[in-house]
């Protein structure tokens, strides 16, 4: 029969953390076991430190270093030693949200280590020291409030010990990269009105609502959503990829970038909406900018109807991104009467559909705009459908490939051209 038993909590006390100042939860419980293997133990994150490439400053002829990351805590790591350390590649940066400590030690007694991290494997910082009473079969998590950044190496120096310095299992938590299908944009709906947000008002600013007259009335999904007023608004929201649980590799790969809101506007007026990507390094500069609509006139009554781009091979460097929206109406009306916005989303990972224009790809045009008699919609091909400024459908054609659309039967004037995917805006002369 196999016993588990739980016998105390044991608290450390903890030394200088040596230039990292975080509150860390440290727990410490001795384990009496018999036959179970503890580093299956259910843990958050993923251990990014299993089978990795480890080095020691001495080792056993029959513990060797690799044995302290294996998943099996029958085989241990052992330095002829009172003190010793081992080093643990990562090979690669992760985001460490904890790291768990199987401890195998001969004699009960006092031990101090401590825990370094690194960023390129040369230089080292201590995150956390820990001091006090250990003994063979302890198991000791040390769990970081604000997880660590960019960290590409773990080693565990201990300077004293009663008994030669012996780790069984040692495990590093990386919190797991997002799915494609995680929006990575807090409060993507105004349920918590402009939290997350940085706001930008201008006219009237922008405003929360939750029962509008008009077809348009009722929230994309909630019971809240955002309304611009004359002149443009902006909100902005950064991310930070690395933060998020990206790892640097993973994005210098170019994982395609999924962006958009749903748009509508009410029943009293038109609007024109923008919806950006900005993609930022490091420092926070602006690497490139992307489009998924640039002012782009949502005509009145409007339903909620979403607009969205992919983003893909944009090279190196990527660790943020900055998301904007943008709106004002289209008849400077004093009041909320301006772009409505729901449910703004950004999506990372390479199982998203490339099938919508990303913002730089020309395949999808109007020209010549302004035009006379007629237009080219490029690469496009499917249904274009032309309205008047009042919102009347005065032009519907299914087009092909590099096709002459012929226009002049249209009056002189600016109408709004919509593709299935797009509006634009087009001016006949």
């Amino acid at each position: 029969m196999i016993k588990t038993t739980l016998f105390f909590e044991q608290g450390f006390v903890k030394l200088n953390s040596g230039g990292i100042t975080m509150k860390k939860l440290i727990l410490f419980a001795a384990i009496m076991i018999c036959s179970v293997n503890l580093a299956n133990a259910q843990t958050k994150g993923v251990n990014v430190a299993l089978n990795k490439p480890a080095t020691a400053s001495a080792s056993t002829t029959s513990e060797i270093p690799a044995y302290a990351f294996d998943a099996d805590i029958n085989t241990n790591w052992c330095a002829p030693g009172y003190d010793g350390w081992l080093k643990v590649d990562l090979q690669d940066k992760y985001l460490v949200d904890s790291i768990k400590l199987y401890v195998n030690q001969a004699n009960t007694g006092n031990s101090v280590h401590e825990i370094k991290v690194s960023n390129d494997f040369e230089n080292w910082t201590i995150v956390e020291t820990l001091s006090g009473i250990t003994t063979n079969g302890q198991i000791l998590t040390v769990k970081f409030d604000e997880p660590l950044l960019n960290v590409r190496g773990v080693m565990i120096n201990t300077t004293s010990s009663t008994a030669w310095v012996a780790w069984a299992e040692v495990e590093v938590y990386s919190i797991a990269t997002p799915s494609p299908e995680t929006n990575l944009l807090a409060n993507a709906g105004a349920e918590s009105e402009y939290e997350a947000w940085t706001k930008i008002d201008d006219g009237d600013g922008w405003g929360i609502n939750t029962v509008e007259l008009g077809l348009t009335g009722i929230p994309h999904s909630g019971d809240k959503f955002w309304v611009s007023s004359y002149f443009n608004c902006t909100l902005s929201q950064t991310i930070d990829l690395l933060a998020a649980g990206f790892k640097e590799s993973q994005l210098d790969a170019s994982p395609n970038i999924k962006v958009g809101a749903f748009v509508a506007a009410n029943s009293r007026t038109g609007s024109f909406a923008t919806i950006k990507l900005e993609l930022l390094d490091a420092n926070d500069d602006v690497l490139s900018t992307h489009y998924v609509c640039n002012d782009l006139n949502i005509l009145v009554n409007t339903p909620w109807t979403e607009k969205s781009l992919i983003v893909s091979n944009y090279g190196t460097g990527v660790r943020k991104l900055k998301y904007y929206l943008i709106g004002r109406d289209d008849r400077i009306w004093g009041g909320h009467f301006g772009t409505q916005f729901d449910d703004a989303f950004v999506y990372v990972g390479a199982s998203i559909s490339t099938g919508i224009n990303d913002g730089t790809s020309k395949s999808i045009s109007v020209s010549p705009n302004p035009a006379s008699d007629f237009i080219n919609m490029g690469e496009y091909s499917g249904s274009i459908k032309i309205y008047d400024m009042k919102g009347s459908l005065v032009f519907s054609h299914n087009a092909s490939v590099n096709e002459r659309i012929d226009i002049s039967s249209l009056q002189n004037g600016v109408y709004v051209l919509r593709t299935t995917t797009e509006n634009f805006k087009l001016i006949k002369k």
